[in-house]
Formats: C-alpha cells, sequence, structure tokens
C-alpha cells in the first residue's frame, strides 16, 4: 500500500516524472495493440523503451526531494480579544431641568345690587402653592414653588472584563494573545490538563501536567531542556503548576485558579505553549481553558 501511494503521489505532484511516466505507459500500450500496422517485431523495442521510461518517471517522482512536503507544525492560534468598554451614564446634575410658568388668567366676577353695579376683578394662577410656601404676599403676586437640583451622581467605577480561551495540548506553535489596551491583566487557569503520551497505559506515561510556558514580546526559544531533550527554553514566566500526576482530574484540580497579574501596555502580546519535546506534540492529549481578566486604570 505504501508503494502504491508514493507511485500516485509522484504521478500528481511532480510534473516531469509524470510526463516520462505517461510516455512510458504510451509505449506499453502501442506495444500490446493488435495492429496491422505494427509488425511483432517492432513491438519488442515499444516494450522496452515503454518499461524503461515508466519505471524512470515513477522512480524520480519518489525521489523528488522531500522539501516540497507541508509541515507537520501546527499554525500559530490568535485569541481575539473582544472586550467592551461600558459608556458611563450622564450625571443626573447635567440634565437641565425646564420649569414652565403659566400665566395668570384673568377671572370678572360682577355683582349687580338695584342700579348700581360693581366689578371685582381676581386673578387666580394656575399652579396652587403649598401651606409651607406660602407667605404674606400681594394678592396679585402669584406663588410658585422652587426647586432644588439633586447632588451630582459618583463616577461610575469600571467593570473587569474576562475572556476565556483555549490552549491544545498539541500546539506546538503556541497561542498567541494580543493585547489591546494598557491596564492590569489576570491570566487564570479555569481547567483542563494535557499529557505528551498518547495513552496511559504507554511503556513511558508518567500523568498529566499544567505548565505553560509564557513568551512577552517574543515568539518560543527552542533549545536543550533540563532533560537533554530539544524543547521551549528562557520562557519569561510559567502558568500552572509543573510535575506530572496520574490521575487527570488530581491534575485539574490542583492547578485550578493559578494566576499571573500582569500590568501590560497596549500593543504587547503573550505567547503560550505546552511542554514537550520539540516534534513530538502531534499526539499529545487534552488542553488548557484559561481566562484573561482586564482591569483598566481608572
Amino acid at each position: 500500500m505504501d508503494l502504491a501511494f508514493d507511485i500516485g503521489r509522484s504521478l500528481v505532484e511532480y510534473k516531469i516524472p509524470t510526463i516520462i511516466a505517461i510516455l512510458g505507459g504510451a509505449f506499453l500500450v502501442l506495444s500490446f495493440l493488435k495492429l496491422k500496422m505494427i509488425d511483432l517485431a517492432d513491438k519488442k523495442p515499444l516494450r522496452y523503451w515503454g518499461v524503461t521510461l515508466l519505471v524512470l518517471g515513477v522512480t524520480l517522482g519518489i525521489l523528488a526531494p522531500s522539501s516540497s512536503e507541508p509541515s507537520t507544525q501546527q499554525p500559530q492560534l490568535v485569541v481575539p480579544i473582544q472586550f467592551v468598554t461600558p459608556i458611563p451614564p450622564t450625571p443626573v446634575s447635567e440634565l437641565e431641568p425646564t420649569a414652565t410658568q403659566p400665566e395668570p388668567t384673568p377671572t370678572n366676577t360682577s355683582e349687580q345690587v338695584g342700579t348700581t353695579e360693581s366689578t371685582l376683578e381676581l386673578e387666580t394662577p394656575e399652579a396652587i402653592p403649598t401651606e409651607a410656601e406660602i407667605q404674606p404676599t400681594p394678592t396679585n403676586t402669584p406663588i410658585f414653588p422652587t426647586s432644588t437640583p439633586p447632588p451630582p451622581a459618583p463616577s461610575p467605577t469600571p467593570e473587569p472584563q474576562k475572556q476565556v480561551f483555549t490552549v491544545p495540548g498539541y500546539q506546538d506553535a503556541g497561542v498567541k494573545l494580543p493585547i489591546p489596551a494598557t491596564g492590569l491583566y489576570r491570566i487564570t487557569v479555569e481547567d483542563g490538563a494535557y499529557t505528551p503520551w498518547p495513552t496511559d497505559d504507554h511503556p513511558d506515561f508518567r500523568g498529566w501536567t499544567t505548565i505553560l510556558p509564557v513568551y512577552k514580546n517574543k515568539e518560543i526559544v527552542w533549545g536543550m531542556t533540563d532533560h537533554n531533550l530539544p524543547g521551549p527554553i528562557q520562557a519569561d514566566l510559567n502558568l500552572g503548576i509543573g510535575g506530572y500526576i496520574l490521575d487527570m482530574n488530581q491534575a485539574i484540580s490542583t492547578a485550578k485558579g493559578a494566576s499571573l497579574n500582569l500590568q501590560l501596555e497596549a500593543g504587547d502580546y503573550l505567547v503560550f505553549v505546552p511542554y514537550d519535546e520539540k516534534g513530538q506534540y502531534a499526539d499529545n492529549r487534552g488542553e488548557m481553558k484559561l481566562s484573561v481578566t482586564f482591569f483598566p486604570n481608572p
């Protein structure tokens, strides 16, 4: 099956070997055609060249440079932060109350006694004052209540904003967290654990871990670790708990709540990566679920 796969790949991915192989196949087909115009003695050279070209084309396709094969490294994940800054409400003191002062409406009251007519003119305001506001004033002067503006409301305190993201155990390229605004950021382990072994019954299985190297404003640095294996080194910070625990649930509960408090500037970024030997991440299991909480500067 592997040979058949290599032959198919060579016929699809490589142009020159494919052309040579097609020519060889054509010569073989012509050599087996029973045409009167082709003499039996002439078919042997066709078969010879057909087999030769077909073998040459397939061989060139299989022996093509390995650099054309796609890379097995996972692309780096970027966490889009979508924090929303709340808009403070307008203080009540800034709202200007509008008071409408109604004009008094004059009324005429007439009384007639015999042949003498007397007229009494009264001015009655539409707004009737309360008893506490009645002062000895002239009859023709209306009294209006006065309004006292309420005290200014205190400025609202910015609320912290939280977002959750995931770091898969197989993610050798890391997960990038861009920082959109200046302030205090708290990175917290919410859940999860990972293991660099494909199964629990692997002969070298040692358990689950939650340690994550963290790089600030730089990409992952690869080199020889303390275990004499190539892996991530020179991390600026570490999040989680180091070492291995056989039980996955115990590893999760041990690291849950571990956090880092960082004062970061707009434009900074962090890169989180699991810990394993370089080139051996593909069979890792598990993931780390983290949260980032943003506390705006007052």
